[in-house]
């Protein structure tokens, strides 16, 4: 009988992994880096869209 995965065990300094665990922190990186680089490229849209919202509003209060 066949086991059903196969699992290679990596030693990484002082900690092993297997490759599921590797997969998966290459995974997180790379949201947080695809989060890191939106932020940067959309960080003033974001920052100046809720003074142009306020400010609409504010301005175009009826007393």
């Amino acid at each position: 009988m066949e086991p059903l995965a196969r699992i290679s065990y990596v030693t990484v300094g002082r900690i092993g992994i297997t490759n599921y665990s590797r997969v998966i922190w290459h995974a997180w990186h790379f949201c947080y880096a695809l989060l890191l680089v939106f932020k940067v490229v959309c960080g003033d849209f974001g920052i100046a869209l809720p003074y142009t919202l306020i400010g609409y509003y504010v301005v175009g209060e009826k007393s």
